[in-house]
């Protein structure tokens, strides 16, 4: 219908037209399917924006039907699961990237990590426009403006699993495993050293060597001991992290953002060590100077808890074998994974 006012012209001796509203007597509806003409690819603020040759509804969109790629064909591709709707119904629309989106777009290597491996696919079923027209297929269609991510990744919580000897640390976005460092990581056994936390600074320890938003942490036999020994992380409330600048870097090689030791992060699980210690050696000394029993363990023990009385000393191992029982001789060392016993005069005779 068209709805026409007197004012709205008039004739050429300057009568106004008659006021109406009217039928059409023709309609011919649009069938022109959209085109995808251009995208912008933001992944700092996690936004993707699509140009195209007319207005569409921006409520119609099909995450799915949009697939990134690393090269205009082939190479490494990642579809899209999800995403925010930011703008209204024009023909420039803006999306918010899932997280989940963008962080497994960060664990490809290469794909979207520049303008030059960036691109995008388009299915007919990623968008209508106005009359309800799909839009038109596109495949490969250079990213027009790409902004790098100026992300960087922060530590967001962390378990630890004292048995198995490992560390889970989750960040805030995709980092890259094989920049771990452990030296910049410190355990602590309260959430601040200006207030009596005990901390220890790994050493030899190690991560999994894989782009994710999780890294596991494998400590080492040295690293895990001394924990053990200064008893840092046997509980949850003596389960802390602070990490200097750079522990970690994300897929663009931006450091990791520092968590103080006087506000150390509190881990969100702990699990206890529940394994008993093993003895793996043992060595005997037996002179008039140092008479000595030194065992070795796996793992770091508590010497106060030492019962000589429940070691005894054999020939071999044969029901016929010559042993003695320990009586009264004593530990000598600290805690640790080496207990030094000193002999007495009784039992070493």
């Amino acid at each position: 219908y068209v709805n026409i006012q007197q004012a709205a012209l008039v004739d050429m001796n300057g009568n106004g037209v008659v006021a109406a509203v009217i039928n059409a007597r023709t309609f011919t509806p649009d069938t022109v399917h959209p085109q995808l003409v251009s995208f912008d690819l933001d992944m700092t603020a996690l936004q993707i924006t699509l140009n195209f040759s007319e207005t569409v509804r921006v409520s119609t969109i099909d995450f799915p039907s949009l697939t990134l790629t690393s090269a205009a064909t082939g190479g490494l591709s990642y579809t899209l699961t999800g995403g925010d709707i930011s703008s209204t119904d024009h023909t420039e629309v803006t999306y918010g990237l899932s997280v989940a989106d963008a962080n497994a777009i960060k664990v490809l290597v290469g794909l979207a990590d520049s303008a030059a491996h960036t691109f995008l696919t388009v299915n007919s079923t990623a968008i209508k426009d106005m009359a309800g027209n799909l839009v038109n297929a596109t495949t490969g269609r250079a990213v027009h403006s790409y902004t790098t991510n100026n992300r960087y990744p922060s530590l967001v919580s962390f378990t630890m699993d004292m048995d198995a000897g490992t560390m889970q640390l989750t960040f805030n976005e995709t980092i890259n495993g094989s920049s771990f460092r452990p030296d910049l990581l410190t355990v602590q056994s309260g959430n601040s050293t200006a207030f009596g936390a005990i901390a220890y600074r790994l050493t030899t320890s190690a991560a999994n060597k894989v782009f994710s938003t999780v890294l596991t942490v494998n400590l080492s036999r040295t690293d895990l001991n001394q924990l053990k020994y200064y008893r840092i992380a046997d509980a949850l409330e003596a389960a802390y992290v602070a990490i200097d600048i750079g522990v970690v870097q994300n897929n663009v090689h931006h450091d990791s953002i520092a968590i103080a030791g006087t506000s150390a992060l509190g881990a969100t699980a702990v699990h206890a060590d529940v394994s008993p210690p093993v003895l793996q050696a043992f060595r005997l000394y037996l002179d008039q100077n140092n008479d000595s029993l030194t065992l070795y363990f796996d793992e770091t023990v508590l010497v106060s808890s030492l019962d000589v009385m429940s070691i005894t000393l054999a020939s071999n191992l044969s029901a016929t074998a010559i042993s003695y029982t320990l009586r009264n001789s004593m530990a000598i060392t600290n805690d640790g994974t080496e207990v030094v016993v000193q002999l007495s005069f009784a039992d070493r005779n």
